[in-house]
């Protein structure tokens, strides 16, 4: 992992209120086994609960992030972690006794220089039934200085990651953008201005009004975002 990306996962678990944005947008189709695909820090993860939710599997390809998501959830017998690279061969040896019922991908597939090959391993990996939680960076025009930072390999448009979802023999049952209001900041810092870094202390400050910004997008349904949720089912 990058200092650029490790900086940056640093930087967003200060934005708490963000972080449980993105979880709400998701939380009503968790259900069963969840596994958990690049769970860094443990920052969105950590608000998985639920009387639908029987355990939740953390995974990470880095040793260090798995050595903290066992400190960080050590008392919590509700969570499991295990070390794989979903890209790799190992994986299905690792968790094949495992039934998965829902696999969460949250701002990691645009990280996998092979999205294709990943894609179709979390689809070996799911019950006949299961379900796939997606969030990716959208739009490439958007690709700029701070997706160079953490390493970024795409953005994704509904066509663009329609495409590698069919291939990979999901069915897309919604899309949904999220943070109108974030296309404007990124393309900013990341465009115009080509910032080579987070500013903790600015993203401190736009967190305090993610609620709002929450609240807004629930009423009006913004029809693009900095992020595209993707519910898909395994056909």
């Amino acid at each position: 992992m990058s200092q650029g990306v490790y900086q940056t996962l640093d930087t967003i678990s200060s934005s708490d209120k963000y972080n449980t944005w993105i979880y709400n947008s998701f939380k009503d189709h968790l259900k069963g086994t969840v596994l958990d695909i690049g769970s860094g820090l443990g920052d969105i993860v950590k608000h998985y609960s639920g009387s639908n939710i029987d355990k939740v599997i953390l995974s990470d390809y880095s040793t260090d992030m798995t050595d903290n998501l066992n400190r960080i959830f050590a008392d919590n017998k509700f969570f499991s972690t295990v070390q794989m690279d979903i890209q790799g061969n190992d994986f299905y040896e690792i968790l094949s006794s495992t039934s998965v019922d829902t696999i969460t991908c949250i701002n990691v597939l645009e990280h996998l220089k092979y999205d294709l090959a990943s894609l179709v391993n979390m689809h070996r990996l799911l019950k006949k039934d299961g379900k796939l939680i997606l969030l990716v960076p959208a739009f490439q025009w958007l690709y700029g200085s701070l997706d160079k930072l953490v390493d970024h390999h795409r953005r994704y448009s509904k066509e663009s990651l329609s495409a590698v979802l069919a291939r990979s023999k999901f069915k897309v049952d919604e899309f949904k953008f999220i943070n109108f209001f974030g296309i404007i900041t990124w393309f900013i810092s990341g465009k115009v201005l080509k910032h080579k870094e987070f500013n903790k202390d600015a993203c401190k400050k736009l967190d305090k009004i993610v609620p709002y910004l929450e609240r807004f997008e629930s009423i009006f349904h913004p029809p693009i975002g900095q992020s595209l949720i993707a519910i898909c089912s395994k056909t």
